[in-house]
């Protein structure tokens, strides 16, 4: 993405990108996917003529999911500190363009958070301490992207992902010391399981698990709301949702590392770089006649993607929800699909307009809380 891109120019390429892959979940994959890798000039353009025809031909600019869309948060910039800035831009450095992601890398070496480091190493001399930080970067995030990584995550065509995602764990949880990457895994399916019965509380809604629900990493969720909307806020409220919670590899910490100075919190385990602790909220799922979530159909009949109509992203209701999950320390995600991007850390939301530059992420997003909204 351009470095020089207009707030206006970013709004339109967010709120379409969205809009587009919401609109064709079902209907056109393939063309989904093939756009989402051309260059953002092309991309933009084609998927904005696309939204446009189908917007005359269907009648949907009227439809209260797209009008509720289609409503971008407010944003400003961010007070913090060059070192500051540099520390948020690391932890959604994926949402980079791939060159960037590298001078992000670099830069977070030279941060106050990184000298505290060296500092209370006092049994390491200051190079082999620099070392040490450079070589975990280096084997732990990557100057390129892995396989997990692409795995988990759609590549745009300048390199970056379209969401990232990650968990980062004490030693313990719920009372028991977790032993080894599977426990990790189940763990950061459990707490994101904690973070949306919340979220379900607040609404009044009832939370449901119908896929990988014993101790499982990956879970599928359905979420009946209340008939009565409780807030004039959520210009679209559909009778029900369907989350999908997917956890990637994880891997323990070294007890030397950075990450802790750089969250602020002690951590053993951590999933994946890249995206490898995702969210997904969708909206209005297709059942059976039992009452059963419906599945895409795949070549192994395996059930992966439930059938349903929107994303919820961006949507009033779909930012509050995502908004209360990440409320929560141990837990990231980003995204370029909304208008600025967004970055949830440390319980803050984050903002950027472009994604050439190494202080990117610069402005702050008023995304509001379920209880602000509701209470």
């Amino acid at each position: 993405m351009d470095t020089a891109t207009r707030p206006d120019e970013q709004s339109i390429k967010g709120r379409t990108n969205g809009i587009f892959s919401s609109l064709f979940k079902n209907s056109s994959p393939p063309l989904l996917r093939i756009t989402l890798l051309m260059s953002y000039p092309l991309r933009l353009c084609i998927q904005f003529a696309i939204l446009s025809l189908v917007t005359l031909m269907t009648g949907c600019a009227s439809s209260p999911w797209l009008k509720d869309a289609l409503n971008n948060p407010d944003y400003k910039d961010a007070e913090m500190t060059d070192d500051q800035l540099t520390r948020v831009a690391f932890f959604g450095r994926y949402l980079a363009e791939e060159n960037t992601r590298a001078e992000i890398e670099s830069a977070i070496l030279k941060t106050e958070y990184v000298r505290q480091w060296t500092t209370a190493e006092e049994s390491t001399n200051a190079s082999m301490a620099g070392d040490a930080i450079a070589g975990e970067i280096s084997s732990d995030l990557g100057l390129t992207l892995g396989v997990t990584t692409m795995m988990l995550g759609i590549l745009s065509g300048d390199g970056s992902l379209e969401y990232v995602s990650q968990a980062f764990l004490p030693a313990e949880w719920n009372g028991k010391t977790i032993m080894n990457a599977k426990e990790a895994k189940i763990a950061t399916n459990a707490l994101i399981r904690g973070r949306l019965q919340k979220a379900s509380d607040l609404l009044g809604a009832e939370l449901t698990c119908v896929q990988g629900c014993d101790e499982r990493s990956d879970s599928v969720f359905t979420m009946q709301l209340p008939v009565q909307n409780p807030s004039s806020k959520f210009i679209y409220w559909p009778s029900n949702l369907v989350i999908t919670v997917d956890v990637g590899g994880a891997t323990e910490v070294d007890p030397d590392s950075v990450l802790p100075q750089l969250l602020g919190f002690p951590v053993a385990w951590k999933t994946v770089p890249g995206n490898s602790a995702e969210i997904r909220i969708y909206s209005e799922g297709e059942y059976t006649a039992e009452g059963e979530l419906k599945y895409e159909p795949n070549p192994g009949n395996r059930k992966i993607d439930p059938m349903v109509k929107y994303k919820m992203e961006g949507t009033a209701l779909g930012s509050a929800i995502m908004r209360t999950i990440y409320d929560e320390e141990r837990l990231v995600w980003g995204t370029q699909e909304e208008a600025p991007g967004i970055l949830f850390l440390n319980g803050e939301v984050y903002g950027f307009v472009g994604n050439g530059r190494a202080d990117f992420i610069r402005y702050k997003v008023d995304i509001p809380s379920l209880e602000s909204l509701i209470n």
